[in-house]
């Protein structure tokens, strides 16, 4: 099972499952880095690449022009978040909206 045995692993996950539950000072944070790196070392490496093709992406380009790109992503998924809000709270009241329009039409017909 590779560099732990099965009860070692298991101490490890009861470790980790410690350190997320309580408040987590600056060395309880290492701690918690290291187990992971233990636990999920593909985990760690996949993630450290990412970070590392984030910080050259960075490093090119203008300060205010990625503000304004992170200000026009955070702006879409916004927008994208309220149409599914919406969505869906028109899948939940379409009967009553319904009813309601038919009302609304049968009084301004009689009007």
């Amino acid at each position: 099972m590779g560099r732990f045995t099965a009860e070692e692993l298991e101490e490890l996950r009861r470790f980790d499952e410690e350190v997320d539950k309580a408040g987590l000072t600056y060395e309880d944070y290492l701690i918690e880095d290291m187990v992971e790196e233990l636990l999920f070392p593909e985990k760690v490496k996949e993630h450290k690449k990412m970070v590392e093709k984030y910080r050259r992406q960075v490093a090119n380009k203008d300060p205010e022009e990625l503000k304004a790109k992170r200000k026009a992503d955070y702006a879409k998924k916004d927008k994208e978040a309220e149409r599914k809000r919406k969505q869906e709270w028109y899948k939940k009241n379409r009967e009553r909206i319904r009813l309601q329009q038919a009302e609304y039409r049968k009084k301004k017909k009689a009007v």
